[in-house]
């Protein structure tokens, strides 16, 4: 130690530090200095590191500790005119990020203590740090040098500009090191939206699909990616402060993150196979789980609480997801649960295999180990006929096994997403028997959703017993009609079944939804004069007529609040003024036809004065308000008539093109909102080019 206090040649101080370090690795057990025999590993580490940090003070006697040349700055001001600009070299991000790409592995561990390879991998996070540090430390260089420059009174001698366009707008910002300067592009595994019957290349969509985004994982970065090493290298770089903020920021979000509410609603979405026979028939789901969805159903799958599967196409094995369901479906604490397992089954899906008994029990799990469901929502499940008298395979027999879900409150059987505007019109249902065995066992039941064809005056019944515990609320109805076919006809339901229920249960109500064509005096078989309807909405390929509107009118008259129409709907003005006038309870009217131009103006206005601020929803869509009156002389089925100069035209296409188009349309719809803002009380929501009042949503 002596030796190294009193040496100042270069040489020999490297050479007593290559005895200290000898290739022999010998370690150093006991070390002199001032008079102090060092033994402790530590206190001789301690002591050498002070040595070597304070020894550029000791090897120069008379250090300078400020600098001054008169010389020099005479010098500077003789050659630097008053308008003399300095311009500093820009260093983009892109510079930055391409110098990182091009480092080469091979070369050695620089000072900073990180080998190549690693900086490399971690490009995409090092570039921004980088480009924001190189400017952190520029903008400090010289603020100074701008305040030694003006203690010297040479401040008019220099003036400096930094040619940087992001160093005014990004790196000001990015300056402040505020924790939250890193940008990580985050890698979203992409699913396919929705799987179509005949679709024969979709399989290979997946396939491509899943290697393009495993390219995307294979090339970009997550910092959660990066060795810790390396995370607290680049943070490293904060300042105490900066750090300490970030610090609780990150254990807040921890804590915030953590809370079942953030987790509670969840969707799982499989692809399954596009078709189950023949020789496109591949039989696998997808491939792989995305790391993605294991971490979170690892973390969060017990916070679980409003839970979707959802398989696309057919489901097929299962493979990696059998042991994720099945993890989840033992600690998740399900209140509600929408299964929608591959396409409705139809009759030519019977021609190909039906889903492994392993992948279905895996599926069913859920249903069996659930103990506090209160909502099952069986949208789609595979019932092909050697499934369904298999009390393994059988969903209905798994449900009704459970004893737990005799609480079940709510259950919707195959009610499809309506908002879809489409379902199957001939699948595969079970029976009215069957669900009256399931109806008999759920007797806490307060909603139920099902298709036309699972009703029968038994369930209604069953239904308006005494012995239930609980008194139903609401019956919904999707109808399901096939002309011809037995299987498919829409029941026939006494008056006195429906009376039964609401003399049990005053706020018993009932709504339909219309998908198929059919005649009307068919849905009046089921919604007799003692269903309580009080909402029917008809979807976009139904059909609606005069007839139909007035039976709906003289039936419902006492209970419908809700009339929705969004199938072709034309000159059916007269109805919908005598519906608002006599449906006294009616305050929900939605008309938006497929059709153009089928609501005159003025009618508009005489509904919504028949309510005016008792409105609840007021909807029309813009396409359907027409602005042309139909000639009085013009009957309502005529389709070729003679004007004055005795020359025939179509009366549709005439009305058609006599219609205001453009700006002309839009001024007219702006001021028959202001008409109607004054008579409903409320502004108007633009969405979707339509008319809209609708007090359940803020404005």
């Amino acid at each position: 130690m002596d030796a190294i206090d009193n040496d100042k040649n270069c040489k020999i101080l490297w050479g007593h530090l290559k005895d200290m370090n000898s290739t022999t690795k010998q370690e150093i057990d006991i070390l002199t200095h001032e008079g102090k025999v060092l033994i402790n590993k530590n206190d001789i580490a301690n002591c050498l590191n002070d040595h070597f940090s304070t020894v550029d003070e000791k090897l120069i006697s008379n250090p300078h500790k400020r600098f001054k040349s008169e010389k020099i700055n005479n010098y500077v001001k003789s050659k630097i005119n008053d308008d003399a600009k300095f311009s500093l070299y820009t260093v983009t991000n892109d510079e930055v990020l391409q110098a990182l790409k091009n480092l080469d592995i091979t070369k050695s561990t620089g000072t900073d203590g990180f080998g190549p390879r690693i900086l490399k991998l971690s490009t995409s996070i090092l570039s921004d740090c980088i480009d924001i540090h190189y400017w952190s430390g520029l903008k400090l260089y010289f603020d100074q040098l701008h305040k030694q420059i003006c203690r010297e009174e040479c401040k008019e001698c220099l003036y400096l500009v930094i040619t940087q366009e992001s160093m005014d707008e990004e790196k000001e910002n990015v300056m402040q090191c505020n924790g939250n300067d890193i940008n990580v592009d985050d890698v979203k595994y992409k699913e396919s939206s929705s799987l179509k019957e005949g679709e024969i290349d979709l399989q290979n969509h997946y396939e491509s699909n899943e290697e393009v985004i495993d390219e995307e994982e294979n090339l970009k970065l997550l910092i959660t990616d990066l060795p810790m090493e390396v995370i607290v290298h680049i943070y490293d770089f904060l300042s105490l402060s900066s750090r300490y903020n970030a610090s609780m920021a990150c254990h807040i979000l921890y804590e915030a993150f953590n809370h079942p509410k953030l987790w509670h609603e969840q969707r799982l979405m499989i692809n399954g196979d596009v078709l189950n026979n023949g020789s496109k028939y591949f039989g696998n789901c997808t491939r792989t789980v995305p790391n993605k969805t294991k971490h979170l159903i690892a973390k969060f799958g017990k916070y679980f609480q409003f839970l979707t599967i959802q398989v696309y196409g057919h489901l097929g094995k299962l493979h990696e997801w059998a042991p994720v369901l099945l993890e989840l479906s033992q600690q998740c604490r399900l209140e509600k649960l929408t299964l929608v397992v591959g396409k409705m089954t139809t009759v030519s899906d019977l021609l190909g295999r039906p889903p492994l008994k392993k992948d279905m029990e895996i599926l069913l799990s859920f249903i069996q180990n659930a103990f506090r469901i209160k909502h099952l929502d069986i949208k789609s499940w595979p019932l092909f006929p050697e499934t369904m008298f298999l009390d393994d395979q059988n969903i209905f027999k798994a449900l009704m096994k459970n004893k737990k879900l005799k609480e079940l409150e709510q259950l919707d059987l195959f009610w499809p997403y309506t908002h879809l505007m489409w379902s199957e019109r001939q699948p595969i249902l079970p029976d009215s028997n069957m669900v009256l065995e399931l109806i008999k066992y759920l007797g806490n039941l307060k909603k139920l959703g099902l298709r036309s064809t699972m009703l029968s005056d038994a369930l209604l019944e069953e239904l308006a017993l005494s012995g239930r515990s609980s008194k139903i609320n609401l019956i919904r109805i999707f109808v399901t009609y096939a002309k011809g076919k037995p299987e498919y006809q829409i029941p026939n339901i006494k008056s006195l079944s429906w009376k039964r229920l609401t003399d049990i249960s005053p706020d018993f109500h009932v709504e339909c939804h219309v998908m198929p064509r059919l005649p009307s005096i068919e849905l009046g078989n089921m919604l007799t004069l003692d269903c309580p309807l009080s909402k029917i909405t008809f979807l976009q390929w139904s059909r609606i007529d005069d007839q139909l509107i007035e039976s709906i009118v003289n039936k419902f008259n006492q209970t419908l609040k809700t009339f929705e129409v969004y199938c072709d709907f034309k000159d059916y003005d007269e109805a919908l003024i005598r519906m608002v006038a006599e449906c006294k309870f009616l305050e929900n009217l939605v008309i938006k036809s497929c059709s153009t131009h089928c609501v005159n103006v003025e009618t508009i206005k005489k509904l919504a004065f028949w309510r005016g601020t008792r409105w609840v929803t007021f909807q029309f869509d813009e396409k359907n308000i027409s602005f042309i009156d139909k000639p009085h002389s013009i009957e309502e089925d005529t389709v070729v008539a003679q004007n004055e100069n005795g020359e025939y035209f179509l009366v549709g296409m005439h009305q058609f093109h006599a219609e205001p188009e453009g700006k002309e349309r839009r001024m007219k719809c702006q001021e028959l909102k202001d008409s109607l803002a004054v008579i409903l009380g409320q502004k108007f929501i633009s969405r979707n080019k339509a008319i809209i009042i609708d007090r359940n949503t803020t404005v």
